[in-house]
């Protein structure tokens, strides 16, 4: 298993321990992969990326209210992000962490940095470092409110068919610039990480 190396857990300045972070690919084993809702998948990609370094907000999430909570944190990040200096593009990154029982997770939204974060880096901000990884990279085309039934489609099913296996270790969604959860018509990239 790869480590992940988390420089903030809170939206604290000073730096937490390091932590080893697992993935979320279980939870998908819990709904149904038939389809993938209103989404057309594509892929998968391989790409070989990181290390990758994340400037954002990370929230503990429940299962039940899931969608509400993630929303909520991409709306409170939205507010603030203009205060990250050093992006690496105007994509917005959701990375789902630390999967547990009930469909619980850690769910951190940000914005890959292009170097360090620097002290201009406001406290309200974590950062999230990401080692280099293989990666399959699908393209979910369509409302971004049948994300779950796709993920659980891609974990279940379309790895599988593919060869490939899930690493567990966090998977990337990386949202295009003006990313909104009512389009309908938007590509949004899942990112899953590869055993070796």
């Amino acid at each position: 298993m790869r480590c992940l190396l988390l420089a903030g857990l809170a939206l604290l300045a000073s730096p937490v321990a390091a932590l080893d972070l697992t993935g979320c690919r279980d939870i998908y084993a819990e709904y149904s992969a038939t389809e993938a809702g209103s989404l057309r998948v594509a892929g998968p990609e391989i790409v070989e990326r990181g290390p990758l370094l994340l400037a954002g907000m990370e929230e503990a999430i429940a299962g039940n209210t899931a969608d509400l909570q993630i929303d909520v944190l991409w709306t409170r990040f939205e507010q603030r992000n203009q205060w990250i200096l050093n992006t690496d593009s105007d994509d917005r990154t959701g990375v789902c962490l630390n999967g547990g029982a009930n469909s619980s997770f850690d769910y951190f939204a940000g914005q890959v940095l292009a170097g360090p974060a620097g002290s201009e880096l406001p406290d309200l901000f974590s950062t999230l470092e990401l080692p280099a990884a293989r990666y399959a990279v699908f393209t979910l085309t369509g409302s971004a409110l049948d994300i779950r039934d796709a993920h659980a489609l891609i974990y279940q099913m379309l790895l599988g068919k593919a060869g490939l296996a899930a690493a567990d270790q966090p998977d990337l969604l990386v949202f295009p610039p003006g990313f909104s959860p009512a389009k309908r018509d938007q590509d949004i990239e899942f990112w899953v990480p590869l055993e070796p």
